[in-house]
Formats: C-alpha cells, structure tokens, sequence
C-alpha cells in the first residue's frame, strides 16, 4: 500500500516541467529538511525539470541551504507539494493556490484537507521519515545533501531518537540516510551549536520558571527579554527542552511575545497528551509536542489551568 501512495506521487511529479517544494511558516529542522531534500530528490532524480523551494529562510539551518524567493509568474503550471504542513493558513507561501496541482506530505495528527492529494499519517516520527521511505519505495536516487536534510528533521523531530514516536521504521531509515552519505556527527553538532548569549538566555530560564503544584512548568518571555539577550523568538523557541527531563515537572512550555501583539506558546510534555489543549488555544500538533498562540497574558493563565487540569485527572499516558 505505502508503495502505491509513494509511486501515485512520482507519477505526479513526472507531469510537471515545473515543482515547488514549501513547508509550514517559522520552519523547524523537519519543515525545513523534508522540502529542501524532495526539492534536491527531484533535481537529481528528473534533472530536466525545474524544482524550486519557496519561504523565509531560517538561519539556524541554513548551513545546509536557502530557500528561493519566488513571485507568481514562477507557480503558473506548477506542482506545488506542502510538506509538514497541518493547515493551509501555514503554508509559507503567498502564491500556492495558483500552482496546477497540489501535493501534501505531513504527519500531524490533525490537520485540514487543502491539496488535490495527500499522504497524511501521524505514525511517523517527521515528515523527513516519510520522505525517506518515498525514495526508498520508488527507489530514487538519494545524494549526500539530500540524505542530511531527511536526517536534519528526522533527528530534530524525534529528539535525536530519544522521543516515544521513534520507532524501528525511524532507525532503519536513518541507517539508509546514513548508508547514503549522511553526516550524523555533522548534523548534529551545526543543529546544537549555540552562542553565548543563547547560553545565558537558558540561564534564565532555569532561573525564571514557574512550577504549578500539578506540574505545569512555564516561563514569560517578553520582547523586552528577547532584546536583553539579543536572541529571536526562534532561538528562544528551541530551548523549550531545557525544562525536560525533570521528576516534579509534568508539562512544561515557554510563551514567546511576539512584535505584532501575539504571544506563541511552544509546549512539550512526557507522559500527557497535549494536542486538543493546544487546539482551543489556536494551535495543535503532536501528543506530546505542540503550539498555540493567544492574544494577551490572560489567556497564558487560562491555558496553564486547563494543563494542570490534565495533569490532575490522568494517570501516566503514552
């Protein structure tokens, strides 16, 4: 079965002269790996075909390539393919709607029906996982650059394989990556690497937080914090993880304030299933990993309560 959805999708791509490859807006390691390396897969795969990727660029993982800066005229008669992308309103493009055809790849647990065809499975650790598996199904080539993509965000999206969504699959496609060029020793230490004002930034942090009596552990962070330690709100987002790892803390998260009067929140949680929480706060994702946005600090107390509630009236979940 997964065969035939991988192969209906090369066939798609042989239609089109044209393929741009987009991923969700403020793109993590997984957003960013898995349509830069379908965009490489296509270059080396269909070399006659012009294949672009499209967004922001993000700098922290940029040591492996940027994006293009598209404008409309280059999505006419295009396949345009959405990878790691829940809802369309994500999508870090401004002119999809006007490619031929759409394509979705992602892994979410929940999302909205947006493109002519999708593969959705939330089985897999990161959509780099399902891309993997793609080229490994329909037995395309797979240069180094494109195995440290898929590796970028299967590494970033399971947690260096430390979160319960690693599976055996996970590991045997990692190996493949592996066996095709990836660099784990590189990957690794350009995606941990930190500055020293990110080093006192997490100082912070653990300095800073507010633990509930259920378990709850959060953090406010402010404009003006962000400005203090001369870090942005992408930074600050990827220490979200420092608060893991500890015996009293249940559920933890950080709400970043953002310019234009948002505050996006990034929580994580062991053993509670978080995602429907996170959806009546404008958000989603994973059981264990997902995000929100609220409007003012109010709504920050509003959501701390509905997690100490679930900490409260559930027993130990996986």
């Amino acid at each position: 079965m997964k065969t035939n959805i991988c192969q209906k999708i090369i066939n798609k791509i042989k239609k089109y002269d044209i393929v741009i490859c987009l991923r969700h807006i403020d793109a993590d390691g997984d957003a960013y790996g898995s349509a830069m390396a379908l965009a490489q897969i296509i270059r080396d795969n269909f070399p006659q075909k012009k294949v672009f990727t499209d967004g922001k660029n993000n700098e922290s993982l940029s040591f492996l390539g940027k994006n293009g800066q598209l404008i409309e005229e280059n999505y006419w008669d295009s396949l345009v393919i959405v990878c790691d992308t829940a809802n369309q309103e994500r999508i870090d493009s401004q002119h999809w709607k006007l490619a031929q055809e759409k394509i979705k790849i992602d892994h979410h647990l929940k999302g909205e029906k947006y493109a002519d065809y999708e593969w959705v499975d939330s089985t897999y650790s990161a959509t780099c996982e399902m891309v993997g598996e793609l080229a490994m199904n329909v037995n395309l080539k797979i240069s180094k650059e494109a195995a440290n993509f898929l590796l970028l965000g299967i590494i970033t999206d399971s947690g260096r394989f430390l979160y319960s969504n690693t599976t055996s699959r996970t590991l045997q496609i990692a190996a493949f990556l592996l066996e095709k060029g990836a660099d784990l020793n590189y990957l690794c230490t350009k995606l941990y690497q930190q500055n020293l004002n990110l080093l006192k930034f997490k100082g912070y942090v653990l300095n800073n937080f507010t633990l509930t009596k259920q378990g709850t552990a959060f953090i406010k962070i402010t404009l003006a914090i962000l400005k203090k330690y001369n870090i942005n709100q992408l930074e600050a987002k990827s220490t979200v993880n420092i608060l893991a790892n500890t015996k009293e803390i249940k559920v933890w998260l950080l709400a970043i304030e953002k310019e234009e009067e948002l505050i996006k929140i990034s929580i994580r949680s062991s053993q509670y299933i978080i995602n429907e929480i996170a959806e009546k706060y404008n958000g989603g994702g994973h059981k264990f990993a997902a995000g929100a946005k609220i409007k003012n600090w109010t709504e920050l107390d509003n959501l701390i309560a509905d997690l100490d509630e679930l900490v409260s009236k559930t027993e130990y979940k996986v």
